[in-house]
């Protein structure tokens, strides 16, 4: 599994709460998790990208820091169906 996205994730919560902790004293993953209801541990796996939970609460720390969310289709660098007809014309002929 390619787990960048989670990777990215993670890196906004983390950034979230050092920025929070900068305007508010130091925001601790134990304050984070008692706001959230979940363990230390499973604050630090969402911030390291490792976090293998389910998405309630990924999605609650996230609405916590104002993140969205979202899907967005897969790139690939597979020709789609439609395009393939593009690739037999040139050949035929």
């Amino acid at each position: 599994m390619d787990n960048r996205p989670l990777i990215a994730i993670g890196r906004d919560l983390r950034s979230f709460r050092e920025q929070a902790g900068k305007a508010n004293g130091k925001v601790s993953q134990q304050v984070i998790a008692k706001r959230l209801g979940c363990s230390r541990q499973q604050v630090s796996d969402m911030e390291r990208g490792v976090y293998e939970g389910g998405l309630p609460l990924l999605s609650r720390y996230m609405n916590y820091a104002g993140l969205d969310l979202c899907h967005k289709p897969k790139a690939t660098k597979f020709p789609q169906l439609h395009e393939l007809d593009s690739f037999n014309t040139g050949a035929s002929q």
